[in-house]
């Protein structure tokens, strides 16, 4: 298995820091549209999706799974991996994650299901109310969309000053 502890020093600007969360292999081809939170006492936690190997490996139509890590370091390593949100029976992936901190402390994740051979999505909608250590799956932002539906590598959950919160997304 890959070291995912040892940040990688990308850039010439000291005040710049990159870290790999999960560094992908043979058997995880690729992990990404990661969604990183504050959580109390300045822990770090991450949501994102992560492909497996096997038919379309790596590639949007491919099977993945979200996960979510923490960092106790300030996001120099990641730790404490966790599968979050699993395919359901008929799908063909759950992807694109999101996450938001609300002024309540409670935490707010979206992410897609991808139904069938994906000319179909739901965006699924869950909450925290224990800084991420269980979620419970409310109701979604769209259930069963004619057409794909999706945020498109972009994830994204962002709170106004009203209170309303903006989830950008596009439809195909």
């Amino acid at each position: 298995a890959a070291d995912t502890t040892k940040p990688a020093a990308l850039s010439r600007d000291p005040a710049i820091l990159h870290s790999v969360i999960e560094q992908a292999g043979p058997d995880m081809p690729r992990a990404d549209t990661a969604s990183v939170v504050e959580l109390p006492g300045g822990k770090l936690w991450v949501v994102y999706h992560k492909y497996e190997a096997g038919k379309n490996a790596g590639k949007d139509h491919g099977l993945c799974r979200i996960w979510s890590r923490t960092s106790h370091d300030g996001g120099r390593t990641w730790v404490e991996p966790r599968l979050l949100v699993d395919v359901a029976p008929g799908d063909m992936n759950v992807q694109a994650p999101a996450a938001l901190r609300l002024p309540s402390g409670e935490l707010l994740m979206i992410c897609l299901r991808a139904h069938g051979t994906g000319a179909s999505s739901s965006m699924c909608r869950f909450r925290s109310r224990d800084h991420g250590k269980t979620f419970t799956e409310e109701s979604p932002v769209w259930r069963q969309s004619q057409g794909q539906w999706l945020q498109g590598g972009a994830s994204s959950l962002v709170l106004l000053k009203s209170g309303r919160i903006l989830l950008p997304f596009h439809g195909g």
